[in-house]
């Protein structure tokens, strides 16, 4: 008889809101028996939640980190723990991703497999289900929709790091993920490198999650910057300076020079910053001079079919209000 795969889930968290309590315990029953798989990387929060975590659920094991982890390094402390316990399969999941029942097992079962590397759940948003959430990419292109319906495994260069379960051979061969040069982000380019590497990735897409999402996030930078009320200082310096952003300089730098690594790519570096720091300027501008009413209709337009109306609006209401 097989044995089952020997398994652990990285949750890295920043002072993460009180729904954490709630994600954990629908995970446990989910997944009976998964939080005492669960390392709860706790990178030096202090609104309390991952104590009220580790208090709730003694099951799960709480690892403190210093405050300069972010999402990678948060992984990677996790990772390195899982792999000194010898497991088979190490597992991603973000604090706001829900797994549905039966997903942890199925994505463990098919990364165990022999050759393969990262596999992805394919997760929908929270409060909206009939809209899916980009699970991967080739050739640098997201998924097409119609591909990932028709498919149960579907074979990609890299996957997103929502719900994700990684071989641990493949781990061992590649290393650790590089959290200098990728403190966020680092999940495509983690997962390019197993592709690379000769490892199968997939998205498993009967294997579902649901995930808290944040629309505002998602569109044009111009749009999110007319409807966020900070001066146009702070936008650049949130932008371009944040190591949380995906356009901090070095970070994009590391995406598009070294990620990506095409003949044209520091021209293409050059670009998108330029890019990116004109649709700031233009955002804010927007958001001085257009009516709040013609801005939402503009951006409900624009995303229509993509993104639920009622979401985005909901979620660039938050942004004004934060």
């Amino acid at each position: 008889m097989p044995t089952t795969p020997d398994y652990r889930i990285i949750i890295p968290v920043f002072n993460p809101p009180p729904s954490l309590l709630h994600n954990l315990a629908e995970l446990e029953q989910a997944t009976p028996g998964a939080l005492s798989k669960v390392l709860l990387i706790d990178d030096a929060s202090t609104n309390g939640v991952p104590l009220q975590a580790a208090e709730r659920f003694p099951q799960l094991t709480r690892v403190e980190g210093d405050g300069t982890l972010w999402w990678c390094g948060g992984m990677k402390r996790g990772m390195a723990l899982a792999l000194d316990a010898g497991v088979d399969v190490v597992c991603w999941l973000n604090h706001d991703c829900i797994p549905a029942h039966g997903t942890i097992e199925r994505l463990v079962g098919i990364a165990a497999g022999e050759g393969f590397g990262a596999v992805s759940a394919w997760c929908r948003s929270t409060e909206a289900r009939d809209y899916p959430v980009n699970p991967g990419f080739r050739n640098l292109k997201e998924i097409p929709v119609e591909e990932l319906e028709r498919n149960e495994l579907v074979t990609v260069d890299g996957v997103n790091g929502n719900c994700v379960a990684i071989n641990a051979d493949a781990i061992r061969k590649v290393g650790l993920p590089n959290t200098d040069k990728h403190p966020h982000y680092g999940d495509g380019p983690y997962a390019y490198r197993l592709h690379k590497a000769g490892f199968r990735n997939a998205v498993c897409t009967p294997a579902r999650a649901w995930l808290e999402r944040e629309y505002d996030r998602c569109i044009d930078i111009k749009w999110r910057c007319s409807f966020w009320n900070e001066s146009l200082a702070n936008k650049l310096r949130y932008y371009f300076l944040s190591r949380k952003s995906k356009f901090h300089w070095s970070i994009k730098y590391h995406d598009i020079v070294e990620f990506r690594g095409y003949p044209a790519a520091p021209f293409a570096y050059a670009l998108s910053m330029g890019k990116t720091f004109c649709e700031i300027v233009s955002g804010h501008r927007m958001g001085k001079s257009v009516p709040r009413e013609n801005r939402l209709d503009a951006v409900c337009r624009q995303y229509e079919g993509r993104y639920p109306k009622q979401g985005l609006i909901d979620s660039l209401t938050r942004l004004e209000n934060a």
